[in-house]
């Protein structure tokens, strides 16, 4: 699927974010417009802010495919919220690594821990959705990525493929049955058969 229309992006003034933990079970209606300043717990700030997303899980196969898809949207002046129940991206090394190539410091990226008023909070659009829709801004996203890693290190060196298939039979467990059919089905028409865990 392929969406070609310009991607929107929400602005709300006088915004509350709740912490996931207050949100319904779909992970839906996590920003709330409504000034509810007589919640006991809600804390206020006069920053502006961009909302990035719901992060559930530090696996980085997912956080690098389903939880950039808003980060089209920037201003480096301004900084990044998220909610999440656990999962606290400042403390992953390996996340903020990824971060590092798109320019996100991690003093300003927050998780929001309570509701929070904040006095405007721009929400882009998702520029990706599995199995509805992908746009040029999702690739973006990784061609900045890349040019970042380009500008900081040297892959000159590194070898490039035309066409890849990416493996899970060489790790150690969450293997998928039978997928050397798959491989040798890729190989014949030309593909490259990677598995990443063996590069690094």
């Amino acid at each position: 699927f392929t969406y070609n229309e310009e991607l929107n992006v929400s602005i709300f003034d006088n915004c509350m974010i709740k912490p996931i933990t207050q949100c319904s079970p779909d992970g839906e209606m996590i920003v709330d417009v409504n000034d509810s300043r007589e919640e006991s717990d809600l804390q206020e700030t006069g920053n502006t802010v961009i909302y990035v997303g719901e992060f559930y899980t530090a696996h980085y196969g997912n956080f690098l495919i389903d939880y950039l898809s808003r980060l089209w949207f920037r201003d480096n002046n301004v900084h990044l919220v998220y909610v999440s129940k656990k999962l606290c991206i400042e403390k992953s090394a390996c996340l903020m690594h990824i971060l590092k190539y798109l320019h996100i410091k991690k003093t300003h990226l927050h998780r929001i821990t309570e509701s929070t008023l904040f006095s405007k909070v721009y929400v882009p659009e998702r520029s990706m959705i599995h199995n509805r829709y992908v746009t040029e801004q999702y690739a973006q996203i990784y061609e900045n990525i890349w040019k970042s890693i380009t500008q900081f290190n040297d892959v000159s060196k590194i070898k490039t493929y035309d066409k890849i298939y990416v493996t899970r039979r060489k790790l150690k467990k969450h293997k998928e049955i039978g997928e050397y059919i798959f491989e040798r089905f890729f190989q014949m028409n030309g593909f490259e058969v990677i598995a990443p865990e063996t590069l690094s």
